[in-house]
This record gives C-alpha cells, structure tokens and sequence, in this order.
C-alpha cells in the first residue's frame, strides 16, 4: 500500500497511487459470519452473510474468494466448484470459543459432536469430481471427531481433488489434520499441527498405494510448517516433493513423536533446511525417519548440528 499525502492538486500520480492501493485490497466474492446471520435472508454480503459453508455451497462459483470470520460447526462436503479460496479473517488463528461458546471473530472450524467424519471433504464424490485447487488461509481446523480435519482424494480416472493449499492454518484434533490420497502438487505452507495424541493419529497423512492412480510425479511442498506435540508428524511414500523449512519437535508436551518424517516406499525427494528438534539426550527410535529411494537429505539440522543425509536411528 502506498501513503498518499496531500500536498496539493489532485493529479495522475496521486490518482495511480488510489487506484493501486484498491487493486490490493483483499476482497470477498462471499461471506460466511455464523454468528451474523440476520433474519434478513442469508445473500453471502458482509451484513447478510451465510451461516455456514454448507449454505453457502449453492452460491459458490469457480474462481469465488470467501471470507470466513467466526465459528462453524460443520462437516462440509465440497460441491463439484474448482478454485475456491477460503480465508480466514482473523488476525491469528485461533479456537474462538469460551466453554463451546464463540467468544466473537476468529475464523474456527470445529465438528457439531464427535462423529467421525471430516471437518471439509474434498473426497466425498465418487464419481468425477472437480474439486481442485482449493485454497485454505488463516483458518483453525479442531476435528473432535475420529477423522481428518480435510480430506482429499485422487480418482484413477477424471478430475479430483488435487492442487490444494494451505497457509497459515492450524489443524489439531482426534485423527489427522490432513489426509490424502494420491493427489498432484500439494502445498502446505506455514501451518501448524499440534495434539495428534491418539494411537497412529497423524499430522499430515498420505495413502499412496501405487499402481494406475499414482502418477509419477506428485509434486508436493511441505515448507516452513510446524509439527508439535503428535504422535506422527508426516507419513507418505512421496515422490519429487520438497519438504523444507520446517520444525519436526520430537519430544512434545505429552507424547514423543514416533514417526517425525516417513517417506518409505517413495522416491525422488529433497529435504533440507529442516529443524529436526530433538535432543541429545533422546533414545534412539528406528522409526523416526525414513528416506524415499534417490532422496536427498541435506543441510538439516539436529539438536547441536548439521546432518546430511537421512538420521542414523540405529
């Protein structure tokens, strides 16, 4: 944004700087305010915004940018809608709940009760589903139930639900924060997973079984995020993904992590500049890490130094 001073007559420059300064204005082709809602009719304008995104799903069009601010409580199934952006408006975030209750603002994702089914579902079409490259910014995804925060899935044949990202959110919960199938070029970029505390609950969770569905190039990034606190921070037969930047903590605040980073069975990755918390004084765990086949490991860092190649766990 640029300071515009009057220091005189309106002229080209000052007008180029107004007209610049609102081509960066972030705006909402929607709006999703659960606590807003007026008995006015829910039209997705800031004042008469949806309740949910499940109301909203009959509004949405490719290409539509949301605006979330406050508490939903859904299990939300996308619509067959390519290149929708979610972003959180909130200036971190956050659970904004006191006791169950939203305490205002936030952008908070949470399930009605515990059943067991995903916060948002990018998977639950069958048939051709294009549900790709969705967008998720600034949201706290909290699944109390027994499942993912997001689900995504790749089909053998049509569109899925490949393409996504995510930035800046924090997932957390019963199950994992983000499970997949074979999907293409993935991001995940600085998030944070935190409390995966049950038996095998993961961070990020990929099932890449092989055969026609798995393409020869998935193509993910994993950069700069933050794994705290989970009993496995990221597991996924991989191939060609970068994974860098990021904070494996190993010894949490009530679990020790027992897989930190597992890409056995895939192939062709680059893992470097990564922070791999955990100190000296720790037992050696065979489970710790595995590299894919031809993965390069290099320039990561230990507790007091800087390793090459895939940790020794022996």
């Amino acid at each position: 944004m640029q300071t515009i001073i009057g220091t005189g007559a309106f002229d080209a420059q000052a007008a180029g700087a107004i007209n610049s300064n609102f081509q960066n204005v972030q705006s909402y082709d929607l709006w999703v305010r659960p606590q807003n809602v007026s008995g006015n009719g829910e039209t997705g304008t800031f004042t008469q915004p949806f309740g949910s995104f499940s109301a909203a799903g009959g509004a949405l069009r490719a290409g539509m940018v949301v605006g979330f601010q406050g508490v939903t409580k859904e299990n939300f199934v996308a619509p067959v809608i390519n290149d929708i952006t979610i972003v959180g408006v909130s200036d971190q975030p956050r659970q904004a709940t006191d006791n169950g209750i939203a305490n205002g603002g936030g952008a908070t994702w949470l399930n009605p009760s515990t059943v067991a089914s995903p916060l948002v579902d990018l998977a639950g079409n069958t048939s051709d589903a294009p549900t790709q490259a969705w967008r998720f910014q600034n949201i706290f995804f909290n699944n109390a139930g027994d499942a993912a925060c997001v689900r995504l899935q790749r089909l053998i044949t049509g569109s899925d639900s490949s393409h996504a990202s995510f930035y800046g959110c924090w997932f957390t919960g019963a199950d994992s924060g983000i499970q997949t199938g074979e999907i293409i070029n993935l991001t995940v970029d600085g998030c944070l997973f935190f409390d995966f505390v049950g038996a095998g609950d993961t961070g990020i969770e990929a099932s890449i079984a092989g055969g026609i569905a798995n393409p020869p190039y998935l193509q993910w990034v994993i950069r700069n995020n933050r794994f705290v606190n989970n009993v496995n921070h990221v597991v996924g037969a991989l191939r060609n993904a970068t994974i860098s930047g990021n904070n494996f903590v190993v010894i949490g605040r009530t679990v020790t992590t027992t897989i930190c980073l597992s890409l056995a069975s895939g192939a062709n990755n680059s893992v470097f500049n990564n922070m791999f918390n955990r100190p000296t004084n720790t037992s050696p765990n065979a489970t710790l890490y595995a590299g894919g086949t031809n993965d390069v490991w290099s320039n990561n860092y230990g507790s007091d130094a800087i390793f090459f190649g895939v940790p020794d766990n022996s």
